[in-house]
């Protein structure tokens, strides 16, 4: 959000930290989704668009408003910020667009965002469907899995993660959040 309230939505960690530093703008502490960086199939880009001597950012999926705008000579593009689905897939969303006299504002469907209408804006429509949340997925792969050919790893549970007892989960156990004598 900028000082003056605008909000500026992007993919990018470098160009949200340089809104930060240069301009004046905090950061959100919640997400509004998640858009992908690439086209995929069944998607459709989202662009930003400013208008110019204004501080405030619209987020289209529309080509047609895009050039629409762009025609009046008053908007720069700011280009293609990222993609959403174009129908509703499995997990996902909708990502919806609002306004009011000043300002766009996107938020997800209740109950994932807020319904701002409640604040005064006027709802815009569905820009695309996004997926609420991120999840990450992965897998830790232990090469050396033998008592007798590493202990290093018994070791390591007694000397960086205070065991008393030999255990060989030691580390995992520690971020996984289920050990309940793990603090």
């Amino acid at each position: 959000i900028s000082p003056i309230g605008a909000h500026f939505y992007t993919l990018s960690w470098q160009e949200a930290q340089a809104a930060v530093a240069n301009n004046g703008f905090t950061m959100e502490p919640d997400r509004t989704g998640y858009l992908r960086p690439d086209k995929f199939p069944g998607s459709q880009p989202l662009y930003r668009l400013n208008p110019d001597g204004r501080a405030a950012y619209l987020v289209t999926p529309s080509k047609a408003e895009v050039d629409s705008l762009l025609a009046t000579g008053n908007w720069t593009l700011d280009g293609i910020i990222g993609y959403a689905a174009r129908t509703q897939q499995k997990g996902t969303v909708a990502l919806l667009r609002y306004s009011d006299a000043t300002e766009w504002r996107l938020a997800l469907a209740p109950p994932y965002g807020q319904d701002l209408t409640q604040q005064g804006y006027q709802l815009d429509g569905t820009v695309g469907y996004v997926y609420p949340l991120s999840v990450r997925v992965g897998a830790i792969y232990f090469s050396n899995w033998q008592r007798k050919t590493n202990p290093e790893i018994i070791q390591a549970g007694y000397t960086y993660f205070h065991r008393t007892y030999p255990d060989w989960w030691a580390g995992v156990r520690d971020y996984s959040g289920d050990d309940p004598s793990v603090p």
